[in-house]
């Protein structure tokens, strides 16, 4: 894990913490674990993460398709990493990965040699913006990364047909 940043942490659905050895290892490098079923929880976990990220300084990694789509598009965002971004008031930096669809299919069990592109946008703040503010901040931020997601699949795939 030589490209992880230190004083950083992942924010993943709580399911993932009972997937065995796997959800012992995120628990103890300090995964955030939130229950999308119990909003309740969810809103109480968000503020104690909130609380710790300005405490700790810390960056969260967040993917907030909640899983990946094999289509060529995005899922809609869940609104749990712009909850979070709004109530520590930090900024928001969208990293996009192009699609691997060309060569990993999880349904078909296929992983063969292929190249993504990795394309990190420049930060968004969240300074004075609102819970009230979380629908339109998710939806701005996901036409944004689409606008990338399309562009880099196509030099992607592009890149995958000359080496292929």
């Amino acid at each position: 894990m030589e490209i992880w940043p230190e004083s950083c942490s992942v924010m993943v659905k709580k399911s993932l913490l009972y997937s065995g050895p796997l959800g012992l290892v995120m628990w103890m490098v300090g995964t955030v674990f939130v229950n999308r079923t119990n909003r309740k929880e969810a809103a109480s976990i968000l503020s104690e993460t909130s609380k710790h990220i300005k405490k700790e300084k810390i960056s969260i990694i967040i993917f907030p398709e909640g899983t990946r789509n094999p289509a060529p598009e995005m899922l809609p965002f869940k609104k749990g990493a712009f909850n979070l971004a709004v109530l520590s008031q930090i900024p928001i930096v969208p990293v996009v990965m192009s699609s691997y669809s060309e060569f990993y299919s999880k349904k078909e069990k296929i992983f063969n040699p292929g190249k993504f592109i990795i394309t990190c946008l420049p930060p968004i703040s969240t300074e004075g913006k609102k819970l009230e503010d979380v629908a339109e901040l998710a939806e701005s931020v996901r036409s944004q990364m689409m606008e990338v997601f399309k562009k880099t699949c196509l030099e992607a795939t592009q890149a995958n047909s000359v080496t292929n």
